[in-house]
């Protein structure tokens, strides 16, 4: 026959729920952020992307209108 010995705990005091609340945030950090990213260089924006062949971009062609659907 199978071991059927099963354990007991004594019951222990239910704990207080925890509230669920934000960490404490530095007033500063917004402002830290920007600083930050203000100090990264920008993009390259000189630079041009190769303009595409108009004869083999895709077209959007529209289906139709929503009222057409069943």
């Amino acid at each position: 026959m199978a071991d059927e010995t099963t354990t007991t705990t004594e019951p222990t005091a239910d704990a207080a729920p925890a509230e669920h609340t934000a960490a404490p945030v530095d007033p500063n950090a917004i402002q830290h952020a920007l600083e930050v990213l203000a100090e990264e260089p920008e993009p390259k924006t000189g630079e041009q992307l190769p303009a595409g062949d108009p004869k083999s971009d895709e077209v959007f062609e529209p289906l139709g209108n929503v009222s057409n659907c069943p």
